[in-house]
């Protein structure tokens, strides 16, 4: 049988450490090791429980000391990548070679759960203060919730 183009497990494994570390570095953290040790953890264990963990201690990094800002967007990308990317890495051996269509095929469901989840960080960028403005409220939450309607048909569709 013959296999496509691969890349190692450990690639992705080392990917799961990065994707810990630039987290750490957007938040900017003073802490910056912890968020190299979750990475270190989950890259050697990619189990869901320590990815869950892992991920769960950037937020709490991120909701004790971060800002609502640019940040945002970019740790729901990096935390939902080290998630898709963790499965992905928790199936497979150390050894193990991953073909690249796998990971290709893996893109556009990424890219649907990207744009809902990127459209719930601006909704909450926006709404940052509006409390004041139910109606602000209740139509931004039925925007998103239309986005959200639009990508999972369309996820269900292919």
């Amino acid at each position: 049988m013959e296999t496509e183009r691969s890349v190692p497990a450990l690639v992705l494994r080392l990917t799961l450490l990065a994707l810990c570390g630039a987290a750490g570095a957007v938040l900017g953290v003073p802490e910056l090791w912890v968020c190299l040790v979750a990475g270190a953890v989950v890259a050697g264990w990619p189990h869901p429980i320590l990815l869950i963990a892992a991920i769960g201690t950037l937020v709490g990094m991120f909701a004790v000391g971060g800002e609502l800002g640019w940040q945002l967007p970019v740790l729901v990308l990096l935390t939902h990548a080290a998630l898709r990317i963790g499965v992905v890495a928790d199936a497979v051996s150390w050894r193990a070679r991953i073909e690249v269509a796998v990971l290709r095929d893996a893109v556009p469901g990424f890219l649907a759960v990207q744009a809902v989840a990127q459209g719930a960080a601006a909704l909450a960028l926006a709404l940052e203060g509006a409390a004041p403005v139910p109606w602000l409220v209740v139509g931004a939450v039925a925007a998103l919730a239309v986005l959200c309607w639009v990508v999972v048909g369309r996820l269900r569709r292919t």
